[in-house]
């Protein structure tokens, strides 16, 4: 059998990640995406190493080499790499990592298939580096030299912005935990070593327990002893394979073969407060494109139009890398007028993104109407001039215009125009206002005549919670660039928020919001922020009158905003109701 290798993509929340654009070297961007705001330091399961580098890899096999290296032409060339491994636990050592400081930061870390989103206490080490402490609910978060959990959902109950001196007393206990289990010794024997597709792999035993190549290291399970060395590789073999999600693939902006996209976008918003339009164009450009997916539970499958699918994402994904090129000149032709596309700040040696924000210039839609595009130089290396892009008709849901709140059931919806291909429609659901993380994701491909009814059981099966709504009619087309081919997306999108559950009279619940929306508030006010939004935009009926939501959120989300010296903080994934 040959012995699989598991890699994580830690894909987690950026800080100020939204309108769909992402700032990203190894996948696609695309505007007219879906993108939710939030913050903070990105972080991996709390294992051997320093964490807040934004991802660890851990390999299957036995020993260590580049992907797709060979480790190993016989059994016995894995011998005296799996030996030194264990030498290491063979007795004491000095403790390499030692606590110099703690403080309390927003976080959003990724483990094994999962991701956790709250606050955290970041514990930095001497010399370089960090183990943080928390977001409660990731379980274990530091883990010692044999894979005994040193820290754990147990030993932390969160921590706030305000509260400096909690920190330094949770990583100070790290600190004796670290020094204590540096002091330890193990007991230690190599049960079992195999080369298999030129991969070592390996039974140790540490302490009495067993455990396939090397899982103790990253928590894994151990097994019974007497099983044999072949048959625990292959009970380790199937638990990692049940242990993984689906992967799903993400919708490209691209068409394959083509050597770059070009989008003309219109995207309102009907978020707390007055409705907003923003119409842009963006662009990239590559030699060569990859692909991109999510690790999600697939719960009912998108099957084709007029149907519903459901998926359950974890935050993390995979993508492959890309080679970007830039272009000399970009041009937007609109009538008369030309708009240039110029780079964006995003852009840097190696990766290229261009944009042009039109609403920014006093330029107005022309749904249905054409525009052109011009475009030179460059790594691109090809001049081309494209026409007749039409812009899709305008786009709004007359039932989410009208109504912020649905109980579960079958929904039906009535909507604005019409267009050639299906309407995409994306729900997520999240059940605290301000939460983000692990989307219940509904995803439904419509007809585009006006009229489509959500199956009552999509709706009754999803969790009650805040929803983010996404309706997108796309025209797309692929156009000749000299002798190349670009892809051309002319979108059109309307985005709502409504609660999807039964609500409540609770007066302290909107008494707390009340107090978060003043919080929030003055703290933009000491960060010298002069556009400020309402009180009651902050706090609209839909997210007050919920029925599962409570003044202790809203109480946890005020004490963790601030404006602090490098900015306004404002970070509520940490916070629940009990």
């Amino acid at each position: 059998m040959q012995r699989s290798t598991l890699v994580l993509l830690c894909a987690a929340v950026l800080a100020g990640c939204g309108g769909g654009q992402t700032g990203g070297e190894t996948g696609l961007e695309a505007s007219g995406g879906h993108g939710h705001p939030s913050g903070g330091k990105t972080g991996t399961s709390a294992g051997m190493g320093p964490v807040g580098t934004g991802g660890e890899t851990h390999t299957g096999g036995s020993g260590s080499s580049e992907p797709g290296a060979r480790e190993c032409e016989k059994t016995s060339d894995c011998v005296p790499g799996v030996e030194a491994r264990l030498a290491a636990l063979s007795g004491p050592v000095q403790n390499a990592r030692r606590v110099a400081s703690g403080e309390c930061t927003p976080a959003s870390v990724a483990a094994d298939t999962k991701s956790v989103s709250g606050y955290a206490c970041d514990c930095s080490l001497e010399g370089s580096g960090s183990l943080m402490i928390g977001p409660v609910g990731l379980g274990c978060y530091v883990r010692g030299r044999a894979g005994d959990c040193l820290f754990d959902d147990s030993d932390f109950s969160g921590c706030t912005l305000a509260e400096s001196d909690r920190c330094q007393d949770v990583c100070a206990e790290l600190e004796v935990r670290l020094e204590a289990d540096a002091a330890r010794t193990f007991e230690t024997e190599v049960v079992y070593t195999t080369c298999e597709q030129y991969s070592c792999h390996s039974v140790v035993k540490v302490d009495g327990r067993c455990y396939a190549d090397f899982s103790f290291e990253q928590g894994g399970l151990s097994y019974d002893c007497s099983l044999g060395g072949k048959a625990i590789l292959d009970e380790h073999e199937k638990a990692s394979s049940e242990r993984q999600t689906d992967t799903v693939p993400n919708e490209s902006p691209t068409e394959e073969g083509t050597s770059g996209f070009i989008d003309i976008s219109v995207v309102t918003s009907a978020f707390p407060g007055e409705p907003t339009l923003s119409f842009s164009a963006y662009a990239q450009f590559f030699d060569e494109v990859g692909s991109s997916a999510k690790f999600a539970t697939v719960l009912d499958p998108l099957e084709g139009v007029d149907d519903c699918g459901v998926v359950v994402s974890t935050g993390m994904g995979v993508a492959d890398a890309m080679t970007w090129v830039d272009i000399g000149k970009l041009t937007l032709i609109d009538g008369s007028h030309e708009y240039g596309i110029e780079e964006t700040p995003a852009s840097h040696e190696g990766y290229y993104s261009y944009g042009v924000d039109l609403t920014e210039l006093g330029v107005e839609p022309r749904y249905g109407g054409k525009y052109g595009l011009r475009g030179s130089g460059g790594g691109f290396g090809e001049t081309f001039s494209i026409d007749g892009v039409r812009l899709p008709e305008a786009l709004s849901v007359s039932e989410l215009e009208s109504k912020s709140q649905f109980e579960p059931g079958a929904l039906k919806l009535t909507w604005s125009g019409e267009g050639d291909v299906p309407l995409r429609v994306r729900l997520w659901i999240n059940p605290l206002p301000m939460d983000v993380a692990d989307p219940y994701e509904i995803e439904c491909l419509m007809a585009d005549d006006g009229e489509f009814t959500i199956p009552e059981k999509v709706l009754k099966a999803a969790p009650e919670g805040f929803v983010m709504a996404s309706f997108r009619r796309q025209n797309r087309t692929v156009a000749e660039a000299g002798e190349k081919t670009l892809t051309i997306n002319a979108v059109v999108e309307a985005s709502y928020e409504f609660l999807l559950g039964q609500t409540c009279d609770y007066p302290e619940v909107a008494e707390a919001c009340t107090r978060y929306a003043e919080q929030y508030l003055a703290a933009l006010e000491r960060c010298d922020v002069t556009d400020l939004p309402t009180a009651e935009s902050l706090c609209p009926d839909n997210e007050t009158q919920a029925c599962h939501v409570c003044s202790e959120y809203y109480d946890c989300a005020a004490a963790n905003t601030m404006c602090r010296d490098d900015g306004l903080y404002t970070y509520s994934a940490g916070c629940t109701c009990p």
